[in-house]
């Protein structure tokens, strides 16, 4: 009688045995499935993302075929219509009228000339092929320069234009012609887009801590907030008219945010609270030069 008790409970226990390693394989495969699940998931967000990402570089496609075409076809436009006239009119032209006409001739060719180099910076940059000439400078010059380039065309606009550079702006090092390059085209946004009739810019620039802080401030129509975080966009000022008048091929300030980026620095935009807007430009304040530092 035992002994049947024992041998039912044997099976009994066997039976048992069994549903647990059967439960077992159930429960390892449950979690080989969610791992191959996760991993299944995983894989699809990562072609979504790439998805997207390929999305976005198709959009930045069709925005550079977008603005490189108008921006080329535009002043093509121009130089050709004005070589027809000339060539149509010939001598019945006044000498006048010729002079005119050649000169917009060539603002066009120098309009052209900007935008094939700006294309070729900014493909150089984002390649990571470009590469600084870097020399210990003082930064104040780089200003003095720009301004002086810059001071007949202002001028001719009646803006009143303010300097005011600490004389404690230590030197440091940085790409001189490269920096010449941005405040240059900060200060003809400037003079572009500042009050028509009573225009005014300011430039400033001091040390904070271990860095050097340019601004270039205009009291033009200004941008809203929201807008100014995406004015370093490429084409986006082009593409979307931030102001009143188009900014151009909208790859100036690209390229200016890639080349102070490059030194290590930052640029950005405020708005001004009386109308107007404030480009800062912040740079390190380097001992030696950056490019062997670890």
């Amino acid at each position: 009688m035992i002994a049947s008790v024992v041998q039912e409970e044997d099976i009994s226990i066997n039976e048992v045995v069994n549903i647990l390693k059967e439960s077992q394989e159930v429960i390892s495969l449950n979690r080989q499935l969610k791992i191959q699940s996760d991993q299944l998931q995983r894989l699809t967000n990562d072609l979504q993302n790439a998805n997207n990402r390929l999305q976005k570089l198709s959009e930045i496609k069709d925005d550079f075929l977008y603005t490189v075409t108008h921006e080329l076809r535009t002043p093509l436009t121009s130089i050709r219509t004005q070589a027809e006239l000339l060539l149509e009119m010939g001598s019945e032209m006044e000498p006048e009228e010729e002079q005119n006409f050649l000169q917009t001739m060539v603002r066009d060719c120098e309009r052209l000339t900007r935008l094939i180099s700006d294309v070729l910076d900014l493909e150089k940059f984002e390649s990571g092929n470009q590469k600084l000439n870097l020399a210990k400078h003082q930064i104040t010059k780089v200003i003095d320069e720009v301004v002086s380039s810059m001071r007949q065309s202002i001028d001719s606009k009646k803006i009143r234009l303010e300097v005011n550079l600490a004389d404690s702006i230590p030197t440091t090092y940085f790409d001189y012609d490269r920096m010449v390059q941005v405040f240059t085209n900060l200060l003809s946004n400037a003079t572009k887009f500042c009050n028509q009739d009573n225009g005014y810019i300011r430039i400033s620039g001091y040390q904070v801590d271990n860095k050097i802080k340019l601004n270039v401030i205009d009291n033009g129509d200004g941008i809203d907030a929201e807008k100014a975080l995406r004015i370093f966009d490429k084409f986006y000022q082009a593409h979307n008219q931030l102001r009143k008048k188009p900014l151009g091929s909208g790859l100036g300030l690209a390229i200016c945010k890639n080349i102070v980026q490059l030194h290590g620095g930052s640029i950005y935009m405020v708005p001004e609270p009386q109308s107007g807007s404030r480009f800062s430009v912040e740079i390190p304040i380097y001992k030696t030069d950056f490019t062997h530092h670890g």
